[in-house]
């Protein structure tokens, strides 16, 4: 038999075959390409843009949200932004449920006395309709039942949730009612807020066009 560390080495000293170059494909003249491939660019271009335009106005939206806020010492109402020609429709939303705030987030809200809302992850499992979990009475007639059947006492197992917090309807009021300052305040607003921004622009579609080449080209 042949050692087996030999053959170890000689593996790893021998060269590998270099793989063999990819076959080009055929190449075929298709009309329309041309439009597809500059609105492509130019859509990558613009989405750049976008993203940086948006975080600018947000932000500056944010700024306004937060001064009011402080004044007023409670959740600012929703304003329409005006430019030359252009407008937006601008708020200040509670998170999703589906924002699920992290441990760390909480300690913060916590130390500020924000209020937020609790709830519950559950694993799929079978269980007692809820309406029935503080009935003790009924439970024990239950309990009794299946002894009584020879059911196993370990086939009813109580199942702890585990917490999860979210945005609450008095959340981003509490944030400034609670009479912080604009750092921190901006702080608590990120952990418990997202910001809606809808757009629209009062000229012709050329000229929305002439103004976004404008930005391309500086």
């Amino acid at each position: 038999m042949a050692n087996v560390f030999a053959k170890a080495k000689q593996a790893a000293t021998t060269p590998t075959a270099k793989a063999t170059k990819k076959k080009e494909r055929p190449q075929v003249a298709i009309s329309g390409l041309n439009g597809l491939a500059a609105i492509h660019v130019i859509e990558k271009s613009f989405e750049t843009l976008k993203t940086t335009f948006e975080a600018d106005v947000k932000d500056k939206a944010l700024a306004h949200f937060i001064e009011e806020g402080i004044a007023l010492k409670r959740a600012p109402e929703n304003f329409r932004g005006l430019d030359t020609h252009s407008s937006a429709s601008l708020e200040l939303k509670k998170r999703s449920t589906k924002s699920v705030i992290s441990t760390e987030d909480k300690k913060l809200l916590d130390k500020h006395g924000i209020s937020y809302d609790t709830g519950e992850t559950v694993v799929s499992t079978y269980l007692i309709n809820p309406k029935y979990k503080n009935d003790e009475k009924l439970l024990e007639r239950v309990s009794k039942l299946l002894e009584v059947a020879g059911i196993p006492e370990d086939l009813i197992e109580f199942q702890h949730g585990t917490p999860i917090y979210t945005s609450g309807e008095r959340t981003i009021g509490d944030v400034f009612a609670a009479d912080l300052d604009e750092t921190t305040t901006r702080q608590l607003l990120k952990i418990v807020a997202t910001q809606s921004c809808k757009p629209t622009y009062d000229l012709s579609l050329t000229d929305a066009l002439e103004f976004a080449k404008s930005l391309i080209q500086e």
